[in-house]
């Protein structure tokens, strides 16, 4: 019984720091998406953009995630300006963004 009580206790606090995490990149993601400065500057800035995951699991997003398979990856939490969040077993955050709402880089227009 005592051991049970204990597991029950552990997986609490492994839920805390997890609703903790999330919390955290949520309200960064908002503040990114309502107009937080693009980082580089040649993004082009819509408000609602998200950043692109971070693929090669270095905190950064990536500069542009065409595919689908380019959109699921890590939280950018350098590019969010966060510490290195982790879920509750010790996991970086998963990220995943919609083509709709991705960061798109300018391109020049060809009747320049």
């Amino acid at each position: 019984l005592l051991a049970f009580a204990r597991a029950s206790e552990s997986e609490a606090q492994r839920d805390r720091r997890t609703s903790e995490a999330l919390a955290t990149a949520k309200q960064a993601l908002i503040g990114f998406a309502g107009g937080v400065a693009f980082s580089p500057p040649t993004f082009a800035e819509r408000p609602g953009d998200l950043p692109c995951p971070d693929l090669d699991n270095d905190g950064s997003a990536e500069l542009s995630c065409p595919t689908a398979a380019e959109r699921l990856g890590r939280l950018p939490w350098k590019t969010l300006g966060l510490p290195d969040l982790r879920d509750g077993d010790g996991e970086r955050l998963w990220y995943a963004v919609s083509i709709n709402f991705k960061n798109n880089p300018p391109t020049p227009c060809p009747n320049q």
